[in-house]
């Protein structure tokens, strides 16, 4: 008996799907996505557009700078040649005018504030003296008036120097210079309480507003 031998015979189909299977793997490996991490540029945290710049401005090295720029959020103010030698100045827009004022005060002689104005008193400066004296300093109250209230601001000038003519005349005197922020509304008066014995005159400076 003759034993038959089976042969396999390739299908038209296969020999062509074998080559297919290959590309088809190639063509996925290189047409898959590449990870982002360490490949694409990452903006840091808090920056999502982009690096931040800080830009140093110095008196020696000037940042020039044009164009319209935001002051305080609430104005712009056009700026042009801002440099080093040829600086552009501003000032402060939307607040009342500062006029600047200077006075003298001696006892019974206030200072009347105009009708329109209020006062700021910045900086006050006293001289008192007294005859005969072994004191080392004196004091005083400058009063004003602010929303109806009436407050003594108290002072205290301190010994400076004592003058003796050897002929009778042996006088002391006193001193003060104080920075102070004091008020005072239109139309009311500025003035300094009495000391008993001794003299003294008060200088005043400051602003005033228009109200």
């Amino acid at each position: 008996m003759k034993t038959a031998k089976l042969s396999r015979v390739p299908s038209p189909l296969v020999a062509p799907f074998a080559l297919v299977v290959p590309i088809v793997a190639i063509a996925l490996g290189i047409s898959s996505p590449v990870s982002a991490q360490g490949n694409s540029p990452q903006n840091p945290p808090g920056q999502p557009n982009g690096p931040q710049v800080t830009v140093v401005n110095t008196g020696a090295n000037p940042v020039p700078v044009s164009g319209v720029v935001t002051v305080s959020g609430t104005s712009n103010v056009t700026l042009s040649n801002n440099t080093a030698t040829t600086p552009v100045f501003v000032q402060t827009v939307g607040q009342p005018a500062q006029t600047p004022f200077q006075t003298r005060l001696t006892f019974g002689t206030p200072l009347t504030v105009d009708s329109d104005k209020q006062l700021t008193i910045e900086f006050v400066t006293a001289n008192c003296s007294l005859d005969n004296t072994l004191l080392t300093s004196t004091e005083f109250d400058l009063f004003t008036k602010v929303g109806g209230s009436e407050i003594g601001h108290h002072f205290s000038p301190k010994f400076s120097r004592n003058f003796n003519s050897g002929t009778g005349i042996n006088r002391t005197f006193f001193t003060s210079t104080d920075l102070t922020r004091i008020y005072a509304d239109p139309g009311t008066t500025v003035s300094f309480g009495i000391i008993q014995g001794f003299f003294c005159d008060v200088t005043l400076s400051g602003y005033s507003v228009t109200k």
